[in-house]
This record gives structure tokens, C-alpha cells and sequence, in this order.
């Protein structure tokens, strides 16, 4: 996190009017040494009193505090805890399967080393589900891997060296399209082709170019447009390779494409002319089939992922929601959707306690069944004044945005920055008229934070602007030097406040009329 950024939020003056008010009752964030000195004196986590408060005022140089409440630490905590783990966990099982792939062709039947490969997928606490579900795992991924043949191998290799976190991606996606198969009750071979496909679904993204995989902000159109064709250059890279059959080659291509063939990509719409791979009868039926369950692991296992564009994975009622509300939309197989994933999401552990906030952070963005409602519930601002990026550059405003302490990288993650943060930072050269340089308000996108859980999926919520978060907006009411909130922060924070959300119908799985509806309308 940027210096200015962990100051806006955190930072508080000892001497501010209503410092003691607003510090009393927290805890520090950060340890507070004495200048010149290498330990500090008061550690963090230490509970601020109005004791302390006055000791530190007595010491020379000490100013400014780092402070958060006793709950946001503890969260804090509970995050770094759980993320610490995840990461090793992740990191230890990709680096074995890379180890039992570097293998291949002279011990990959070796298995001690499968078993132990699989051990390590099993410790981690998004896997705890395939225990049960795929407790035949050792024999499932040996007979993938030997399924491979060389040429694919190497594919995978160097997906991995390119890009790794793609190539884990595609390792998770492969387990969990097994583990909704089999809850569908498929047989071993077609829980096992779910698998194979999904080791490789994304080896197309060997041809994108890291400047568009990692990028900190929204893609462009025509870097969106490059990033499209991944479903078809896969398909023709597993054209190519002798022993990988057809159907594998088409579900790579198609698991990009939704159930009714309306608003997705791959080789059956928007690659079609350029990707032809001829599939008839039960072949076609099968390769459908299994980019079917591709598209429900791909978007699952994404999801939770932590990304360029976004640091941490989503929580469990984020993840539902979205895909519940894919579905809606025709995106997915209804009976994989219903009697695959959806039964199999309720089963795991994770999901028994989806509003539970101890180990996810509380924040998500407006997810789309949502936001029609709020916002004319609350009469919610759709525009504010903005300049992305690539107006800052134009206008020659860069550097001195970045000099006032918004790096590029933050300035990448929020869009840019609004006109009002502009003028608050006194950053001049900002044109009177801004439509006359041919730049129009832009779109505002809100979150919400969840702040109690209420039972029954009811919670108390508050409503945020997309780069917001309640700690933030608490740092700069109580501090004056902070920067102060704009015309639409304060709209939410005074008008809209805290509220009861109502998460169950769009939690809910569609009724059956509707997903009968969705299965006849495809053709």
C-alpha cells in the first residue's frame, strides 16, 4: 500500500481537534518509536488510553499515530493469517504437480510422489471438499498426466513459466470441474476427461502477452478483443497434438461460451469462421458436455482467485452471487448449474457460514442483481467528475498526481482519479471545461460493506464508492489535514448510513420453471 494511501486511512495527529475522541478505545496499527531510534517504544497493538495519549505527547517528535479499532485488527489478522496460509498451501501443491510434470517421460508413475502431490492439494481449505467427493484423486490425476503426451506437457510448462499463476488456475479448475462431476454422478472416464480438460482449458493464454494478463486496470477493447481469441489458440494448439482427441480441443475453445450461445466467445460464435473443429454426434455431445462443467469450475475457481486487477480472491456470498446471477442470464448448463455446482457449493464448509466476515474481508462490489435496486432505492449519483489514466496523460498531469502521492499503480487499480481529489490535493493545470477537451463524467460503481451479520442472510450494510472503505472514510471525518470527503462520500455517509440487506433471493437458486425455460430456449 502507497505512503499516502496508509496515511489518508490510518493516520491520525495527536494534536488535532478531537484527537483524544476519536483515538481513545483503538488500538495501534503501528509501533511508535522515538526519532533517531530503531525499536519503538510503544508496540503495536497496544490499546490507546488517554493515559498513553498523554505520554506520547510528551515525547519530542512523536506527532502521528497509526491507529485502526480492536475489530479491524482482528480481521486484519484473521486475513493475513488465512491468505498466509492459502499462499504456502498453494505454492507447496503447484510446486509439486510442477514437480511430477518435470517427470513425466521417466518416473511419473512413481507413487509415493503422486500420493504426496496429492496430500499437499488436500491440506489446503479449498480443497477440503475433494476429500470426500474424489477420495480416488492419487489414481485420477496419475492417469491425467499420463493421458498428456509430450508436446501438451511442455504446454503446460511453459504456461507456467509464462504466466504461473494461469497454470495453477488451470491445475484448480481441472479438481473442481471433477468434483461437480462426480457430485453429478458421471462416471470415472467423464470425471476424468472434466479433469484432463481442464489442465489444459487455457493453454491459449501462452499467446497473450503479459501486458494485457497482468494489468493493474480494465483492459482496453482491443486488449480485451486479443484476450478473447485464448479460447481458440488453445483449440488449435490441442489440434495439433496427436494424442489429445478432438473433444478436448473443442471444450478448450468453448468454455468461454454461454449455454444459450448469447453473449460468451470461443469457436462456436465469435472465433467460429477463424477455428474450425468438426465434432458430429455423440463426440459433439460429449465435447459439449464437458466445456459445460468447464465454464461453472473456470468462473468458480476465478473468482476466489487473487488477480491483477483485484488483490484478493472473493468471499463466499460474493462468489454465489455472481454466479447465481450468471446463470440467470443463460450463462450456464441448468442441470450442471442446479444439481452440480449449486448442491456441491452448500456442501462445503466454507459455505455454511457465507456472511461470516472473521476470515473475508466485508467489502464486494455492487453485484449486478443488486444494483438496479439500490440505486433507486437511494437515489444513488450515476456520474461524477473523473479522468482516467489516460486523460491524466494527456493533459500533462501525471507527474504531478503521482509527486502528491497517488502512485501509478493506485492511480491504475481506481481508473484514475475524480476531479474533486484533483482540487482537494491543489494539483493545478486541471481545464475549467472538461467536455470542451472532450472529456464527459464518468460512471460511479459502488460496493458494499458488510458490517453485521443479522441472521438468515440479513445483514446491516453501508454503501461505498468503489475505492472506499469504512476505515478510510472514518480516518478522513476525524482528521482536518485528511483530504475531505467529496459531494457523493458524504451523500452516503450522512443520507443513505447503515441499512438491512436482504441477501436470500439472489442467493437462491433459480426455480425450475425458469431453468426449464433456459434448457428449451437453446437450440
Amino acid at each position: 500500500m502507497a505512503e499516502q494511501e496508509k496515511s489518508t486511512n490510518y493516520s491520525y495527529d495527536l494534536n488535532a481537534d478531537g484527537a483524544d475522541q476519536a483515538l481513545i478505545g483503538m488500538v495501534l496499527k503501528e509501533g511508535v518509536y522515538r526519532p533517531g531510534e530503531d525499536q519503538h517504544f510503544v508496540p503495536s497493538g497496544s490499546p490507546i488510553t488517554l493515559q498513553l495519549l498523554q505520554r506520547l505527547r510528551q515525547e519530542k517528535g512523536v506527532e502521528r499515530v497509526e491507529a485502526w479499532s480492536p475489530q479491524e485488527q482482528a480481521l486484519s489478522e484473521s486475513m493475513s493469517r488465512t491468505q498466509k496460509l492459502m499462499t504456502q498451501a498453494r505454492e507447496r501443491s503447484m510446486g509439486i504437480v510442477q514437480h511430477e510434470l518435470n517427470m513425466r517421460g521417466t518416473d511419473i508413475d512413481h507413487p509415493e510422489a503422486v500420493r504426496s502431490a496429492i496430500r499437499t492439494l488436500k491440506s489446503r481449505a479449498a480443497f477440503t471438499f475433494l476429500n470426500e467427493l474424489l477420495g480416488d484423486l492419487d489414481s485420477m490425476v496419475a492417469r491425467i498426466l499420463k493421458d498428456l503426451n509430450v508436446e501438451t506437457i511442455e504446454g503446460i510448462k511453459r504456461l507456467r513459466n509464462h504466466h504461473e499463476s494461469t497454470g495453477n488456475h488451470s491445475i484448480e479448475t481441472g479438481l473442481r470441474g471433477m468434483a461437480i462431476a462426480r457430485s453429478m454422478g458421471e462416471t470415472d472416464a467423464i470425471v476424468h476427461q472434466v479433469g484432463l480438460a481442464g489442465f489444459v482449458h487455457d493453454l491459449g493464454k501462452l499467446f497473450i502477452p503479459l501486458s494485457i494478463l497482468d494489468k493493474q486496470g480494465p483492459l482496453t477493447n482491443d486488449e480485451f478483443a486479443h484476450m478473447k481469441h485464448h479460447a481458440a489458440l488453445g483449440a488449435e494448439f490441442l489440434a495439433e497434438q496427436g494424442r489429445i482427441s478432438k473433444p478436448f480441443s473443442f471444450a478448450a475453445g468453448s468454455h468461454h461460451e454461454t449455454f444459450t450461445l448469447q453473449g460468451g466467445y470461443g469457436i462456436l460464435t465469435t472465433d467460429a469462421e477463424r477455428t474450425d473443429i468438426t465434432l458430429r454426434g455423440d463426440d459433439r455431445q460429449l465435447a459439449w458436455r464437458i466445456s459445460n462443467y468447464l465454464a461453472i469450475s473456470d468462473v468458480w475457481t476465478a473468482l476466489g482467485e487473487p488477480r491483477a486487477y483485484h488483490k484478493v480472491g472473493k468471499f463466499e456470498v460474493e462468489i454465489l452471487l455472481i454466479i447465481v446471477d450468471m446463470m440467470k442470464q443463460g450463462k450456464f448448463h441448468p442441470q450442471l448449474f442446479k444439481e452440480g455446482f449449486y448442491a456441491l457449493f452448500h456442501q462445503r464448509p466454507e459455505a455454511q457460514n457465507m456472511l461470516h466476515t472473521g476470515t473475508h474481508f466485508p467489502l464486494f462490489s455492487f453485484p449486478r442483481p443488486l444494483q438496479e435496486e439500490l440505486k433507486q432505492r437511494f437515489n444513488l449519483p450515476p456520474l461524477e467528475w473523473k479522468l482516467s489514466v489516460e486523460e491524466l496523460e494527456r493533459l500533462g498531469l501525471t507527474k504531478k498526481v503521482v509527486r502528491s502521492g497517488l502512485d501509478e499503480e493506485l492511480l491504475q487499480r481506481h481508473r484514475g482519479v475524480t476531479l474533486h481529489e484533483l482540487r482537494a490535493r491543489r494539483i493545478f493545470g486541471v481545464p475549467d471545461d472538461l467536455e470542451r477537451e472532450g472529456i464527459k463524467p464518468k460512471r460511479v460503481d459502488y460496493r458494499i460493506a458488510f458490517l453485521k451479520d443479522e441472521g438468515d442472510f440479513r445483514v446491516q450494510a453501508m454503501l461505498l464508492k468503489i475505492d472506499d472503505t469504512p476505515l478510510g472514510l472514518k480516518a478522513r471525518i476525524a482528521s482536518k489535514q485528511g483530504v475531505s470527503l467529496d459531494a457523493i462520500q458524504a451523500y452516503l455517509f450522512q443520507k443513505v448510513g447503515l441499512f438491512e440487506l436482504d441477501l436470500a433471493p439472489y442467493l437462491q437458486c433459480p426455480d425450475d420453471d425458469f431453468l426449464k425455460q433456459v434448457a428449451t430456449g437453446f437450440r
